[in-house]
């Protein structure tokens, strides 16, 4: 069972070699819209509106480089009075 549960998790969010390699600037620029969905579901549970969307999209290309404008998101996002009340 536990064997299963490890390969669902490997499946959906990849090994942490792949994760490496989203986060390396030489490769290409990761897609920054899944990026920022998957920071939205993993921190308050829902897809981003339109506008936050957009809003964290502007403010990640205007970063250094996309992990430090995602460590950012996701720090805002954590300081959210909704993921607050939630978790």
């Amino acid at each position: 069972q536990a064997q299963r549960q490890l390969n669902k998790y490997l499946e959906r969010f990849g090994t942490p070699a792949t994760q490496q390699r989203i986060a390396k600037p030489a490769d290409k620029q990761p897609n920054v819209y899944r990026l920022i969905q998957e920071a939205y579901l993993r921190t308050l549970s829902r897809d981003p509106t339109t506008t936050e969307r957009a809003e964290a999209k502007e403010y990640i290309e205007s970063s250094p480089d996309v992990p430090t404008g995602l460590q950012d998101l996701l720090w805002a996002l954590v300081n959210t009075r909704e993921f607050i009340v939630n978790h």
